[in-house]
Order: C-alpha cells, then structure tokens, then sequence
C-alpha cells in the first residue's frame, strides 16, 4: 500500500508542469521584463524531463542533464531576481557572483563530479544562493512595503516556490548521490520527500504566472 502511494505520487510529479507550460505558451508574448525568465524556465524544465525520460527509458544514463540544467536553471532564476532586485543591490557584486557559480559548476562537472553522476556540490551551491536571493526579495517586499495584496502579486508567489523548492530539497541536492546507493524503500521515500517539493514548486509558479495573467487582463 506504502508503495503505491509513493509510485503515485512520483508517477503525478511531471503533471504539475503542465498548468505552468500551458500559461507560458498562452502568456509568452503577451509579458516582457523579467517573467520571461520565469516562462523560459518552465519550458526549459518540460523539455529536460522529457529528454531524461526518453534517455531512461533507454536505459541510458541520463545525470549529465542535470549538470547542464543546473547552470541554466541558476542563470535564468538569477536574471529574473536580477530584475527584481535592481536598484536593491550592489550590482558588480551580484554579478560577480553569478559568474563564479557558474565557473564553480563548469569545473566542477569536469574535476570532481563528471557528468555520470549527480552534480552534487553544484546544486547544494545553487540552492544557497538563490535561497539567499530569495530572502532578500522578502527583505525588499516588507522594507519598501508598495505591496498592498500579497495575495495578487506574482513575485509573491514565484519568490515562495523558489525558497520554498530549494530550501527543501539542499539536503537532497548534497546528499543525493548517496541517496543513490541507499535500500529501495529508503531511497524512495527521500525522492517522494522531493517529488512533493517539486510539485509545490511548481504549483506555486503556476499561481504566481496566473497572477501576472489576470493582472494584465485587469490593466489592458
């Protein structure tokens, strides 16, 4: 019984981009600014699932994905909070660090992790550094307090699934090649622990891309 409900709720994961791929396709030209980046991911998410799936059902090791959809992934959530954060931050200092994670995972999948296992320290770095930009944009929110209804703001919701997603799962992104040689029933609890984060992740774009579509329906 225990395994079927972790089969199902693993089975269910890959559904929950659905709704957010869908708005991306209906919203895509219709925003400019930095929810493209946010569209762009989604999109960018849809089509590295379903490259591992064909690869896995291959039988062909498909990590070196992730080792290039980590650094994607980190530039594009890293444009958008560049956006959001404008005039927040010191800007050569943000930059400089976005280019050194990028360099740190680049070499990283070169010398210490290669692309047949998990990019383990690339994504435990990536998670701290976009909870970090998270929290700040909550800083923002509550300093400059422009927000009236955070309920009906985008960035409200967008900005919670990335904290949320990533503060969740840094356990799993460090010790996930470890995961990997764990029992079955062991292992399958810690993905299905993941498969929920991943699905809040993911509803909670799905809210905030609704959000910024019913904004544009209000003020066009």
């Amino acid at each position: 019984m225990q395994k079927d409900s972790y089969d199902i709720i693993l089975n269910l994961a890959p559904f929950f981009l659905i709704p957010p791929v869908l708005l991306g396709i209906l919203n895509f030209r219709k925003h400019s600014g930095k929810l493209i980046f946010i569209y762009l991911l989604v999109f960018l998410a849809a089509f590295t699932f379903l490259i591992s799936f064909v690869l896995w059902k291959k039988g062909i090791n498909n990590l070196f994905i992730l080792h290039f959809y980590t650094i994607f992934e980190f530039l594009l959530l890293s444009l958008y909070y560049y956006i959001e954060l404008k005039g927040f931050i010191i800007k050569k200092l943000y930059i400089a660090v976005v280019a050194a994670f990028v360099i740190f995972s680049i070499a990283n999948s070169v010398f210490l992790e290669p692309l047949t296992v998990n990019n383990t320290y690339a994504r435990a770095v990536e998670s701290l550094i976009l909870i970090s930009f998270s929290i700040t944009v909550f800083y923002r929110i509550v300093k400059e307090a422009r927000i009236l209804k955070l309920e009906e703001s985008p960035v409200f919701w967008i900005n919670s699934a990335v904290l949320l997603y990533f503060s969740g799962n840094l356990f799993l992104f460090t010790f996930s090649n470890y995961v990997l040689t764990m029992t079955q029933g062991t292992g399958m609890q810690v993905w299905v622990f993941h498969s929920l984060f991943q699905n809040i992740y993911y509803t909670l774009i799905t809210v905030g891309l609704w959000k910024a579509r019913k904004n544009t329906k209000l003020n066009s």
